[in-house]
């Protein structure tokens, strides 16, 4: 036997009679009115989708069902949700750490002695003329890349590079230092 299909005036009783119902229903597991409300109306529209399938006397078990499942599958979002933002939290705490240590490392002395200023001028004059000029542009003199770039007449990608060809032989040559030197360079590298 075939069942007959929900009417336009059992399915408004039916939405009328279970609405509220089932949005008290998610609400109940998710505790957001506007994602319950939301979930509540997308499975009524579905229902309406199947209604040539469904019978009235089916619609509560089935919407109810499909309730439960959007129900379901919106607590699993806000589950991944919260585990990326811990995952994010749990990065920035790792890089304050490191900036913490960083400048607990710092010795004022050290990083003002003429032994260390000896060697960054030292690892810069290992620098092509070029890039040694973009990079002490930068960096001394607080040009802007695009300030830089016009200047030179070159791209402001053609100064990125640069600057980034310069910090990558001053980290080798200052490997030893780094730690000291992280904070001075790490505020060039945000830039």
């Amino acid at each position: 036997m075939q069942k007959k299909a929900i009417t336009l005036n059992e399915y408004s009783s039916f939405f009328n009679t279970y609405k509220d119902k089932f949005i008290r229903f998610a609400y109940s597991y998710i505790g957001d009115t506007s994602a319950s409300e939301d979930i509540v109306v997308d499975s009524f529209i579905t229902l309406w989708e199947k209604r040539n399938e469904i019978s009235i006397e089916d619609a509560p078990a089935y919407t109810f069902s499909i309730v439960k499942n959007r129900a379901l599958n919106a607590l699993r979002d806000q589950a991944t949700h919260r585990k990326i933002e811990k995952t994010i939290a749990s990065q920035e705490k790792r890089i304050l750490d490191i900036r913490m240590s960083s400048l607990e490392a710092c010795d004022p002395q050290m990083l003002f002695s003429k032994e260390t200023t000896s060697i960054i001028l030292k690892a810069l004059s290992k620098l092509k003329p070029r890039t040694r000029e973009i990079f002490e542009r930068s960096r001394y003199r607080d040009e802007s890349y695009s300030q830089i770039a016009k200047e030179m007449s070159c791209t402001k990608k053609n100064v990125e590079y640069e600057i980034s060809k310069a910090l990558k032989i001053l980290r080798k040559e200052l490997k030893d230092y780094i730690p000291i030197l992280f904070l001075i360079f790490l505020a060039d590298l945000i830039k």
